[in-house]
């Protein structure tokens, strides 16, 4: 899939992007065929799974409900965990966390989170799971996790969109 990558300072948001998203979320994906505009990274996900084909979303039914599955995980538990751990933001700590990336690392099917194929589930995961890397709180332990990285790493795709460790917002 083709795309033009904009990038915009987040504070004040400028308004084009406000003209285009009244709430100022990022990242958005405007389909220029259509005009139509999509925020939020999980939403923005299912539209370019749906451009790209089933294969993305999970090729049959029970590699997408494992692809369901992760994208819960990852933003419903290893989110939150990940904010406490980082910023202290509920008096977390790291065992939360620990708890979350074990968990993960048990449902790694190998080499890629579900199997053999890239599906939305690493697409999803990859972006936080590196802030994880970068500041090396994933615990050895999780061999999976860490055989799963390396294999994302190596992808020439991801290596054109990988941000340098800091350039990024820890958690949001």
């Amino acid at each position: 899939l083709s795309y033009t990558l904009r990038e915009c300072e987040l504070y004040p948001k400028p308004k084009w992007l406000l003209d285009l998203n009244p709430s100022g979320q990022v990242p958005v994906l405007i389909d220029e065929a259509s005009g139509k505009v999509t925020p939020e990274s999980e939403v923005i996900l299912d539209a370019i799974a749906a451009l790209a084909g089933p294969a993305l979303a999970g090729d049959g039914p029970e590699e997408a409900e494992r692809v369901a599955t992760w994208r819960k995980i990852i933003n419903k538990e290893l989110l939150p965990a990940g904010q406490d751990a980082k910023g202290g933001r509920r008096g977390g700590g790291s065992t939360p966390l620990h708890a979350v990336l074990r968990h993960l690392d048990e449902l790694v099917k190998g080499p890629l989170l579900t199997g053999e194929s890239l599906s939305v589930a690493d697409v999803s995961a990859a972006p936080m799971l590196q802030r994880l890397f970068d500041d090396d709180m994933v615990p050895l332990e999780c061999e999976r996790l860490h055989c799963w990285w390396k294999a994302i790493c190596d992808r020439p795709a991801f290596q054109k969109t990988k941000l340098p460790p800091g350039a990024y917002w820890w958690w949001w």
